[in-house]
């Protein structure tokens, strides 16, 4: 006949507990968390404070508030700063979203910005300045612009280079910053980028100008500078900047300055370095409003 196994009645409650985290015994009447003794459930847990639920301590969540949440509570209730990286609750402090849906709390959004175009907030690192010195713009719109004809004086394209056919990179390359000022630069730079493209020259604007604008070519070679059709195209300028009336040379605001290609003086920086030092002006050399510079890198 086989043996019949024992089974205890389902209604009796064991003396004792065993605890799942250090394995102590404990009995039924002091245990406040199933499979936790007194002990560890006092150093291991701890109670949200929005909802009640008794929660790992290594899973709650302590807001600067000073409030301590279980997950579920803290996901719906708080944000990270973007900046600082803490955890504050909504309700508790003053915070933004900017455009690339961050949230930053007050204390950090000293560093972030607002598009004057858009409205909305960036890291003032992102934004470039617009016409006016206190506008401030992000790239895209910023981008939406760039079809305007006279650029903030911050804006820096891409170079297009323009050189002689059979001329290499490391070739003699000049760029022009011609500044004009005392008629209209909105007609100037109209006329003048019809002659010869936005890939040959661009205008910006200039604070040491009452009313004009600064003409900067993009890196272009002497010998495409100084050939009948560069000799003719910069006439034509210089024609369609007086119909606008337009001055530079007897202004008294204006200068001309030519950037060089630094990678004309040498294969190394220290070549580039020597040379630069030997085009140095004396003290009764170049006047204030001309320089002769060498150009970082590869562009002027």
């Amino acid at each position: 006949m086989p043996r019949r196994r024992y089974a205890p009645p389902s209604d009796i409650e064991p003396l004792f507990h065993f605890c799942r985290h250090c394995g102590g015994d404990y009995t039924p009447q002091e245990g406040g968390i199933e499979g936790v003794c007194p002990e560890c459930a006092q150093r291991l847990y701890t109670r949200c404070d929005e909802c009640g639920a008794t929660i790992p301590a290594a899973d709650a969540r302590r807001p600067s508030s000073g409030r301590t949440l279980c997950r579920s509570c803290a996901t719906r209730l708080c944000y990270t700063c973007c900046g600082c990286g803490e955890l504050h609750e909504r309700s508790s402090t003053d915070f933004l979203v900017d455009a690339y849906g961050q949230t930053v709390c007050s204390s950090c959004w000293d560093d972030w910005e607002e598009c004057s175009e858009c409205g909305e907030y960036f890291p003032a690192d992102d934004l470039e300045e617009g016409e006016d010195a206190d506008e401030m713009l992000c790239r895209r719109c910023a981008a939406r612009r760039g079809n305007r004809l006279i650029h903030p004086y911050s804006y820096k394209p891409e170079p297009i280079f323009h050189r002689a056919e059979g001329e290499g990179a490391g070739a003699l390359a000049l760029g022009i910053e011609l500044e004009m000022d005392g008629g209209s630069p909105e007609r100037a730079a109209r006329s003048i980028l019809a002659l010869a493209g936005s890939d040959y020259l661009y205008f910006k604007r200039d604070s040491s100008l009452e009313d004009g604008a600064e003409l900067v070519t993009h890196p272009v070679s002497p010998v495409v500078l100084l050939s009948p059709e560069g000799k003719e195209l910069w006439r034509s300028i210089c024609r369609a900047a007086e119909s606008a009336g337009m001055r530079s040379h007897d202004a008294r605001t204006c200068g001309l300055h030519v950037h060089v290609s630094r990678a004309y003086f040498g294969p190394s920086p220290t070549a580039q370095a020597l040379a630069e030092y030997k085009m140095l002006p004396s003290s009764t050399g170049c006047s204030n409003r001309s320089r002769f510079s060498a150009g970082g890198g590869e562009s002027s």
